[in-house]
């Protein structure tokens, strides 16, 4: 399930934190601050994932 769509998996693009390092082969990694400690970390997280989906489309 973890995989690219583009074979048998359901991501096209994956955030993760910061200090990550995971790669899912086929899949869009961004690493971001994921801890949503306040209403602009949180802004900030969603502009990251629009961001990500933007590229991806």
């Amino acid at each position: 399930w973890y995989g690219a769509r583009s074979g048998t998996g359901i991501l096209d693009g994956w955030l993760v934190h910061d200090t990550d390092t995971a790669e899912v082969p086929g899949v869009e990694v961004a690493r971001v601050p994921l801890i949503m400690t306040d209403p602009d970390a949180t802004a900030d997280m969603v502009r990251s994932a629009l961001d990500l989906m933007g590229t991806l489309l």
